[in-house]
């Protein structure tokens, strides 16, 4: 997880030297990282490869995979592929290899494949400094450039002629020295990326001091990395992290509900007309509003609908029935069983409501 201009980015690790983000076919086809991708959106990737020593090596790297059952034509010059994806290793930006089809008219299927595909050109040459080495990549998505959209990278380094693998390099994005301590820093990645299930500003989330004791045992493992720990250790700190996952999706409930939740609890109330809590008083009936709130009955459970509207049902705890948007000018609201057909939109308002 990272913030970036007030938003919050989550992370998650995927392995391998080619990565789909996603694949023309789907996650039904073509298992991608993602399940549900979006056009106009842009994904980055990082990692860090350990040398033992400074050396020249290959770069053996790829945003587009080309095949002439499509009429693709290759990236414009001085791109890597027409979404404007790009590389940088340890803060240089690699630029892309000069394209032999670059301009070519794919008008035909016939058209030969030439360099567009890393394996039919030579590796560019980069050095490896002595220690960690940072490959960072920018990868947008967009709706242009290639009929069948395959959102993808390869990025591996071998010797110079791009044959062999170079011996002694480590791939960490946590910068562990060994496959024990990536294996922890992986249930971390996890943790964190399913950490914004939960926890946000949004509506229907808790506030961050909810996972404070998820958080602490994170840093805690996380200032480790560094430490020579044997495989027996890391594995007991990758069982304490999954306990640690699950006492806090357990910790996110009312008093006495005893049931895990995937989003945030609240009371309603009028702060400017003596405190009235808004109370479900079973299906059908119109919503009260004591100047108490003692029971379940006036705790409300926001969920997101599914669609792209982002409205929420808003569910009574007592009962789970929904607060029905379907009501008269100055009549009280209603809960009804069924899920109503709309939802509720949420946004700030102007002022203290009342």
């Amino acid at each position: 997880m990272f913030e970036h201009e007030g938003t919050t980015y989550y992370t998650g690790m995927a392995t391998g030297a080619g990565i789909y983000l996603a694949h023309t076919w789907g996650n039904t086809i073509i298992d991608a990282y993602y399940s549900n991708p979006q056009f106009n959106h842009t994904a980055y990737a990082w990692t860090y490869v350990y040398s033992p020593e400074e050396q020249v090596v290959g770069a053996q790297i790829e945003f587009q995979n080309y095949s002439r059952s499509e009429q693709d034509g290759a990236a414009p010059a001085g791109k890597w592929d027409h979404f404007g994806s790009k590389i940088w290793i340890n803060g240089e930006e690699i630029a892309a290899p000069t394209w032999d089809n670059t301009g070519v008219s794919v008008s035909s299927k016939e058209v030969m494949l030439k360099n567009e595909n890393f394996p039919g050109r030579k590796p560019i040459e980069v050095t490896l400094k002595q220690g960690w080495n940072k490959v960072f990549l920018k990868l947008p998505y967009f709706n242009k450039g290639y009929r069948l959209k395959k959102w993808m990278f390869t990025c591996v380094f071998t010797d110079t002629k791009g044959v062999n693998a170079v011996e002694g390099l480590i791939y960490s994005p946590n910068q562990c020295m060994d496959e024990a301590t990536e294996l922890v820093a992986a249930e971390i990645s996890n943790i964190k990326r399913n950490r914004g299930n939960y926890i946000g500003t949004a509506v229907g989330l808790w506030p961050e001091s909810a996972a404070a004791a998820l958080d602490a045992k994170v840093r805690e493992v996380e200032e480790s990395y560094a430490t020579t720990m044997t495989d027996e250790q890391r594995a007991v700190q990758a069982a304490a992290l999954q306990t640690a996952w699950a006492e806090f999706v357990e910790s996110l409930t009312e008093a006495n509900m005893n049931q895990p939740v995937s989003g945030n609890y609240y009371r309603m109330y009028t702060p400017l007309r003596a405190n009235r809590y808004a109370t479900g008083n079973g299906a059908d009936a119109a919503i009260t509003g004591p100047t108490e709130a003692t029971t379940k009955a006036s705790i409300w459970r926001f969920v997101k609908r599914s669609g792209n509207d982002n409205s929420f049902d808003i569910i009574n705890v007592a009962d789970g029935t929904y607060i029905s948007p379907a009501s008269n000018n100055n009549a009280a609201l209603k809960t009804v069983e069924a899920q109503p057909n709309a939802g509720w939109t949420i946004k700030k308002a102007e002022n203290t409501g009342n």
